[in-house]
């Protein structure tokens, strides 16, 4: 059973509560929901007023944890009940190969190990289920940084570098980084984010993929990134699927290339950068100081949130980049036609972290009326992140 399939037959309350039809397999997106679900009980358990005719913590508590167990008795297991290997995962959604397993995992149990610290730290968890979600996030840890190596390793991949230097080990990293913390285990951590233990083997630590993930001071694009130059024009708006520049300015990230859709160059950029805060707050949490942390080109979170809201005040959240509006951005010429997606909801983090750097936190109260509304305004990971 894969990831976001609690059970078929066995719950019908799990799934008429999340609208699945009889017979569907529910999303990963019931992660979110568990996660959701969690937040909402701990603030009121802290004291939070509940709107007139909301459910109470209690209700709230059990659907979390009806969903989140599902998975720990159910999910990844074959048909002896036994965690499924790699080798099990031959082909991805997209039907890719095995290695883009991290990917698809990653980017659903943040939300499955954000729910379950949640209950635990408001007593919800009895001693039997929370052995049931450690070991089901034990078993997810291995299966993401299993995936990721083979990626790493190259096998089945057939790619550049620089496409594995994208939200997709981004998501795989965060993914590990979190069941790892979740399991208190720090071994497990510090291979995640230093590498170098022949008993956790991770080819793609984190301080490994952050000089990957963001460009520095005197960075090209990675060896192996496309450079579409058919029209002879340094422009995006002139090539496609993937455009590169032949430049990078200090603070682009490596997503930048995807120029498919207007929607997609910044989004993807974003989608990185969302990750890299998700991790921070973990590091942060365990005593390291992320938010300070320079790389080998001097990139920094920083540096990131700062270049992308150059976009953000010359063309506006959610408009589209034009020589006009955005010329003075370091390299504007990547961007031209693309669209100014999710900078906002980064913005309002970026503001509450790095306070003191003008050119993020003046965008702050055009941030928090655009961020306020929309799918992902009450992400349960980065709410409460606010300033205010």
């Amino acid at each position: 059973m894969g990831y976001g399939e609690p059970q078929d037959q066995h719950d019908a309350q799990t799934r008429a509560a999340l609208k699945i039809p009889p017979g569907a397999k529910a999303p990963a997106g019931a992660a979110v929901v568990a996660s959701r679900l969690s937040l909402y009980a701990a603030l009121l358990k802290a004291g939070a007023a509940a709107p007139p005719g909301a459910p109470g913590a209690n209700e709230s508590i059990a659907l979390a944890k009806r969903i989140l167990l599902a998975w720990a008795d159910r999910g990844f297991r074959d048909k002896d009940g036994q965690f499924q290997p790699l080798g099990s995962f031959t082909r991805d959604g997209h039907d890719r190969p095995s290695s883009q397993l991290g990917l698809t995992l990653g980017r659903g149990i943040i939300y499955s190990v954000h729910a379950q610290d949640l209950l635990e730290g408001i007593g919800a968890l009895n001693a039997d289920e929370t052995r049931r979600l450690n070991a089901f996030h034990d078993a997810i840890f291995d299966l993401i940084r299993q995936s990721e190596n083979v990626l790493y390793a190259g096998v089945g991949f057939p790619y550049s570098d620089c496409s594995r230097a994208t939200n997709l080990a981004t998501n795989a990293n965060i993914g590990m980084l979190a069941t790892a913390r979740v399991l208190n285990d720090e071994r497990k951590v510090k291979a995640v984010l230093f590498g170098g233990d022949a008993a956790v083997p991770v080819l793609a630590p984190w301080t490994h993929l952050f000089d990957r993930l963001i460009y520095g001071q005197a960075d090209g694009p990675a060896p192996g990134c496309v450079i579409n130059h058919e029209s002879n024009s340094e422009s995006s708006l002139a090539n496609h699927h993937d455009y590169q520049t032949t430049n990078a300015a200090p603070g682009e990230i490596a997503d930048r290339f995807r120029n498919a859709e207007p929607g997609k160059g910044i989004a993807y950029a974003m989608f990185t950068l969302e990750r890299l805060f998700d991790a921070a707050e973990l590091m942060r949490n365990a005593g390291f100081d992320p938010y300070n942390y320079t790389g080998r080109h001097h990139q920094s979170i920083e540096m990131a949130m700062q270049y992308y809201a150059c976009y953000a005040k010359g063309a506006g959240f959610y408009k589209t980049i034009t020589a006009e509006n955005s010329s003075s951005c370091p390299n504007a010429a990547q961007y031209y036609g693309r669209t100014v997606n999710s900078v906002d909801r980064m913005l309002l983090i970026g503001a509450e972290k790095f306070s003191g750097n003008a050119a993020i936190t003046g965008l702050e109260a055009a941030a928090q009326q655009t961020a306020s509304t929309g799918a992902f305004s009450t992400d349960a990971i980065l709410f409460g992140k606010w300033r205010d």
